[in-house]
């Protein structure tokens, strides 16, 4: 969006891609009519210009009712002003976040229908957010939802509606130290990983804060892997360890941390890769790195 132009200044469904011509039919749903930044702008500014006249038709009546009273027509004026600016706010912020999805869609998605009432729940939250980084972020939900419906919960929107910018930078953070494992998502942990993460600035009130959230439980597991083969990632690199049957402390996420941790981007610690690759071998785990 370098050139702050709406990605669609016109709408013929034939000739876009299907990601992206689910990613307008799911906005349309949404929204009430097929995504055009000029129309909804029109659609905005009359929709504001409505409540304008709304606000001094029922000044007008105050008026006559209390013999002409002018502070109550230069109310409606600032009523009216308040909410036009209010409604243009809101339209920009959609805009952005539609367009940012439009740039996150893979190649295919799956053509289920996004549930209608889940679209009109998350522009009601997307509307009100300004801030670019959490921008992003609603733009990765909008498009994850678009290629895989039922990917996020409403539970979920509410829940990122209440984030701060620092939660979600902090959680990001938490999720550079989770692995992908066939029992899903789990970070090895012990005395060295904490020192690690507090060095790092995720100590023991972040998780008390993020528990709070409700991303990550607080404290620690033990699991039993009883297995004699498994593949697990960690960021971009893969790794089958075989003779998994050992018990490990392991810390995990709550469902709406799930949810949210395939968004972040990952960056892999070297210092906790190569401490709990020893680890695992000194517990007599085979380790192969997979390369593609």
């Amino acid at each position: 969006m370098s050139d702050n132009k709406p990605l669609f200044t016109a709408i013929d469904l034939g000739k876009l891609s299907e990601p992206l011509t689910k990613l307008i039919e799911t906005v349309a749903g949404g929204l009430g009519s097929l995504y055009e930044p000029k129309r909804i702008r029109e659609e905005a500014k009359a929709k504001a210009d409505a409540e304008r006249i709304l606000a001094e038709a029922e000044t007008d009546a105050a008026i006559i009712k209390t013999k002409g009273s002018i502070e109550m027509r230069r109310l409606a004026l600032r009523a009216s002003e308040r909410l036009n600016a209010r409604e243009l706010r809101r339209q920009k912020n959609v805009e952005v976040i539609v367009d940012l999805a439009s740039q996150q869609l893979p190649a295919s998605v799956n053509p289920e229908k996004v549930d209608e009432d889940w679209t009109v729940q998350f522009f009601n939250y997307a509307q009100d957010i300004s801030n670019t980084e959490m921008q992003s972020l609603w733009a990765r939900l909008l498009a994850g939802e678009v290629s895989q419906p039922g990917s996020f919960s409403p539970r979920t929107l509410q829940l990122v509606r209440l984030l701060r910018p620092k939660d979600a930078y902090l959680f990001q953070k938490l999720c550079n130290y989770f692995w992908k494992t066939e029992e899903g998502l789990m970070s090895f942990t012990d005395g060295f990983t904490d020192d690690l993460l507090e060095k790092r600035g995720v100590g023991f009130e972040d998780f008390l804060h993020l528990d709070s959230l409700g991303l990550v439980p607080l404290g620690s597991v033990g699991y039993r892997f009883d297995i004699p083969s498994q593949v697990v990632e960690y960021g971009l690199k893969k790794y089958r360890l075989t003779e998994l049957k050992n018990t490990f402390s392991i810390r995990i996420l709550t469902e709406t941390g799930k949810e949210l941790a395939p968004l972040c981007d990952k960056t892999i610690d070297d210092e906790y890769l190569l401490h709990w690759i020893e680890f695992l071998r000194s517990s007599r785990v085979e380790i192969q790195e997979l390369t593609e």
